[in-house]
């Protein structure tokens, strides 16, 4: 095929995906305000490390001898989202990883009436219990074409809004 026709339909196709990439693109109402969860977080390991004893540790290649062991998998985070106290989001992911001892991750985004909502987010990071290990409760005041952001800070071990 001459390059002038390859390059002529190479044109015509970017031209009707540029079409279809517009139609499907829907903007929130400007009136309404944002509200963005995106968090990353591990989960707890699903096994305690344990102290190797020195016969362990002599069987042991030499740049092998860490004196604790651990199990690298983490347990499945559970976030959940209320919005003037209904549950607007609830999700479990599983840490990434082949050996799942990565960082379950988060991203939702919600369009929300301006005003004062009540706002409550929670996490539990390990797999006993029913109690939730992070909780945050905040009146926030949101304003149109706000875009309010809900993460997590590992060094604080809080949520934050912002």
């Amino acid at each position: 095929m001459p390059k002038s026709i390859r390059r002529l339909l190479q044109d015509l196709l970017l031209v009707v995906e540029a079409g279809f990439d517009r139609s499907f693109y829907a903007p929130h109402d400007p009136g309404l305000a944002l509200i963005k969860l995106s968090l990353s977080h591990p989960g707890r390991r699903k096994e305690e490390c344990r102290r190797r004893s020195r016969e362990e540790l002599a069987r042991l290649a030499p740049n092998m001898r860490a004196p604790l062991a651990c199990s690298r998998e983490r347990w499945p985070v559970l976030v959940e989202l209320d919005l003037d106290g209904k549950t607007v989001f609830a999700e479990t992911v599983n840490p990434a990883g082949l050996s799942a001892d990565g960082q379950s991750s988060f991203y939702t985004t919600f369009a929300v009436a301006a005003g004062r909502h009540r706002l409550a987010v929670r996490m539990r990071d390990r797999g006993d219990g029913q109690d939730f290990d992070f909780v945050h409760d905040a009146w926030v005041d949101l304003v149109p074409r706000q875009a309010l952001v809900i993460g997590f800070s590992e060094d604080e071990g809080n949520f934050f809004i912002e």
